[in-house]
């Protein structure tokens, strides 16, 4: 499923597989022997010649991730230097890998987090999460110790088992 095409040391198509041309929208006889700068020019992926040229220049690995706005779509490009036996530069093989349903699903994640922080800390009750074994408090809302008369740096550093907690409603008011 990786579009893969492998450069020269002139940074010139020495060959690529169908993926590659699909997503480049043209036939391998159209994409070998393009310079990376023609291959790129003008299209969405013009980054990947500036990583690739990047990768020639290091002579070490690079990557990135990057967002076609168009349609939505997240690529992860990974572009590594072929080094000879000799430690000559001989070009670079450069892979992109459609990443679009892996952000959707950090996006989903971090809109899921976003919404639970929210319950979690304007919650009109008091909401903790101790450590069953410890007592420690993990992870407490505003309404937990002002609830207990405590500022939040004070409760912090408390351990469940040391709070007292009234014993009665009378007692709390």
């Amino acid at each position: 499923g990786e579009a893969i095409l492998l450069f020269d040391s002139e940074c010139k198509v020495g060959s690529a597989n169908a993926a590659a041309a699909k997503l480049l929208g043209k036939s391998l006889a159209r994409v070998s022997g393009q310079s990376s700068a023609d291959l790129f020019k003008g299209t969405d992926l013009e980054p990947a010649a500036a990583l690739l040229g990047r990768v020639k220049k290091a002579r070490a690995p690079e990557h990135m991730e990057l967002h076609i706005e168009k349609n939505d779509t997240w690529l992860l490009l990974k572009a590594d230097p072929i080094i000879g036996a000799s430690g000559k530069f001989s070009g670079v093989v450069h892979r992109f890998q459609d990443i679009t349903v892996r952000k959707k699903m950090e996006s989903e994640i971090r809109d899921s987090e976003h919404r639970y922080r929210l319950l979690f800390e304007q919650a009109a009750d008091p909401v903790m999460i101790v450590d069953a074994e410890t007592g420690e408090l993990v992870e407490f809302n505003d309404m937990s110790h002002q609830l207990m008369g405590y500022t939040r740096e004070e409760f912090a550093s408390r351990n469940m088992r040391a709070i007292e907690v009234p014993a009665s409603p009378e007692d709390a008011e």
